[in-house]
């Protein structure tokens, strides 16, 4: 009986170990020792038993209840909406900023190291009047669409 009470109980399971050694670190900032079953690779990237099991967290079986209830504070609680991040709106669906420019950036950088060096200066031409057209066809239509809008045809009496 004494050694059943001397084993230590299994107190959550992880899919990788960066959650399980940072939970482990939660409950040794708590008070409360914990250890985690070894996956076989030392590093944050591992993968517990090939990827098929799920990584343990372990305490003393007198501290798992405290544990279990330390972990339930760091879990959102079921049905609860999580904080939105700040740099993200999804309520418009638009990333920040900063990511459509290093996406602008990196796109523009694809496209041209395919074009060969002695086309590049009449391909960026001929896209950039291709651009000025686009725009100056969708100004148009963004005017006709507003006309429209106030009950007027373009039909007059």
């Amino acid at each position: 009986m004494s050694e059943d009470r001397q084993r230590p109980v299994v107190v959550a399971t992880f899919p990788n170990a960066w959650e399980a050694d940072l939970s482990q670190q939660y409950l040794l900032d708590a008070g409360i020792p914990a250890w985690v079953e070894t996956a076989g690779l030392d590093n944050p990237l591992r993968l517990a038993a090939g990827g098929t099991r799920m990584i343990r967290l372990f305490v003393p079986r007198e501290r798992a209840d405290e544990a279990r209830s330390v972990l339930d504070d760091l879990a959102p609680a079921p049905g609860e909406p999580e904080e939105p991040d700040a740099e993200w709106a999804p309520a418009t669906g638009r990333m920040p900023l900063w990511v459509r420019m290093a996406g602008g950036v990196l796109l523009a950088g694809l496209i041209i190291s395919a074009i060969p060096a002695g086309l590049r200066m009449p391909v960026a031409l001929l896209a950039l009047g291709g651009w000025f057209v686009w725009r100056r066809h969708a100004r148009r239509r963004l005017v006709r669409s507003h006309d429209d809008a106030s009950g007027e045809s373009d039909a007059r009496p």
